[in-house]
């Protein structure tokens, strides 16, 4: 019975990112905890407890084949949600133009779409430190 009201006291949320034809990809972390690598037309379902929740996302920069270089010249994109127990969340995440894509636009989406955006992208693995 525990383990029910655990569940019933949590939201899902689907983090996701359509196909804006950026290749950059970006660390998520939730409270701090790094949850997945989000890529272009990927998506990365999680729960999470009530209140409020801090999303982070840092570009991963790539220098051809000899691996990654710090995200010292972009801010992370930083956005707050407060979560309501047993509710489900679309959050849509788009590279920035405005930043050449190194920035994610980062905001909460109606249910109806964010439910046919994602139909479109790939599950991620989670990267859970």
């Amino acid at each position: 019975m525990h383990r029910l009201l655990d569940f019933v006291s949590q939201s899902v949320v689907y983090l996701y990112r359509p196909d804006e034809g950026k290749r950059t990809e970006f660390t998520i972390k939730c409270n701090e905890n790094q949850i997945c690598i989000l890529e272009n037309k990927g998506y990365y379902p999680f729960f999470i407890g009530e209140g409020k929740v801090e999303i982070t996302a840092t570009v991963r920069f790539k220098m051809f084949t000899t691996g990654f270089l710090d995200a010292g010249m972009y801010d992370p994109t930083e956005f707050v949600l407060k979560a309501e127990p047993g509710k489900v969340y679309y959050i849509e995440c788009e590279a920035g133009s405005d930043s050449g894509g190194q920035k994610l636009n980062i905001k909460v989406v109606p249910d109806n779409f964010g439910f046919i955006r994602i139909k479109d992208c790939i599950l991620l693995p989670s990267t859970t430190e």
